[in-house]
């Protein structure tokens, strides 16, 4: 039978074994309770972190409100203000004299005239409306008749001067064909048939001729200084923009005097030769080599033996030889060699 102590009695394992799990029992113990005040604890900081953010978001709409009352009461004063402003300027009583087609928005308003007036009446004028009279203010948007009535007396609208024109004779057929701008306007608009000189009319005076405006005005200078002048018109077709349809509308409106300036080809440099319109750069290097080597140059027709260039292109840059180079009898044209 077995005694007490046979059934206390544990071997060297089982003690082992005892212990151990007696010391895990009670880490679990105490590990539970130590979690269990530390929840507490976090939840009691969070409790109290909730309620410091409450508080700020609550101070920060005070705040926030209060901003916004001062701001609205800053702005309902400046408001008054400005309406005080406006209402004593409007008692003002302006004694001088304006004229609405000059005076600056600050100067309209001096009158008494609503902003929106004064606006309407600077975009009548920009658009290149005039008032030519009083009266016509009440067109305006913004200026009724009852507005009209206070401030017609401010209203000075000077006349137009009238321009004085000189007399101008015309000049015969045996006097100067050089007329001044003042005759061609004064023939245009009586309609008498004068010739314009397309190789020293200016531009104002090429505009005289139906037809011609400023840009092409300006381009038949551009060109004629660039050939050395015209020599008929029918270069006129050789103006950039100016095709046959204009050619025929001007072309018994227009003379061509004067002499064009020559083309030294047996002198000129390759940029002298090649700045003319008629000789490109190849050309211009080959009469260079040409003169260079075998000498000046005795008749125009002399150009075609250089081998590129053909009787054709001698005729064109012709008139722009010099005399010593186009006397007739010295040789003839020649079409190839």
């Amino acid at each position: 039978m077995e005694t007490f102590k046979d059934l206390i009695y544990h071997t060297k394992t089982e003690k082992r074994s005892i212990f151990l799990l007696v010391f895990l029992i009670s880490i679990m113990t105490i590990g539970k309770d130590y979690l269990l005040s530390r929840n507490n604890a976090e939840v009691e900081d969070l409790c109290y972190l909730e309620g410091i953010l409450e508080l700020e978001h609550k101070t920060k709409s005070e705040k926030s409100f209060n901003t916004r009352a001062e701001t609205k009461s800053s702005r309902n004063e400046a408001k008054n203000k400005s309406n005080v402003i406006q209402k004593k300027n409007s008692q003002r009583v302006f004694t001088g004299k304006i004229d609405p087609n000059t005076a600056s928005g600050d100067s309209l308003k001096l009158l008494g005239l609503s902003s929106f007036a004064v606006n309407n009446l600077i975009k009548y004028r920009e658009k290149g409306g005039k008032i030519k009279s009083s009266t016509q203010l009440t067109n305006i948007y913004g200026i009724d008749s009852s507005t009209y009535s206070q401030i017609k007396d401010n209203i000075s609208i000077p006349k137009p001067i009238e321009s004085y024109e000189p007399k101008v004779e015309v000049a015969s057929k045996k006097e100067d064909k050089s007329i001044d701008t003042i005759a061609f306007a004064k023939a245009k608009i009586k309609k008498k048939s004068i010739l314009i000189d397309i190789n020293t009319a200016d531009e104002i005076q090429l505009q005289y001729v139906n037809g011609i405006g400023p840009s092409f005005a300006k381009r038949i200078i551009k060109y004629r200084d660039l050939i050395g002048g015209y020599h008929s018109k029918g270069q006129l077709l050789e103006v950039y923009g100016l095709d046959h349809s204009k050619f025929h509308q001007i072309k018994d409106q227009v003379t061509v005097g004067g002499k064009v300036q020559d083309i030294n080809v047996n002198s000129s440099d390759y940029k002298v030769l090649s700045n003319h319109p008629y000789i490109d750069h190849q050309e211009a290097r080959l009469i260079v080599a040409y003169t260079s080597k075998h000498g000046p140059l005795t008749h125009a027709y002399d150009i075609v033996k250089i081998g590129v260039m053909d009787s054709l292109f001698v005729e064109k840059i012709m008139p722009y030889l010099p005399d010593s180079l186009r006397h007739q009898n010295a040789h003839t044209p020649l079409t190839s060699l």
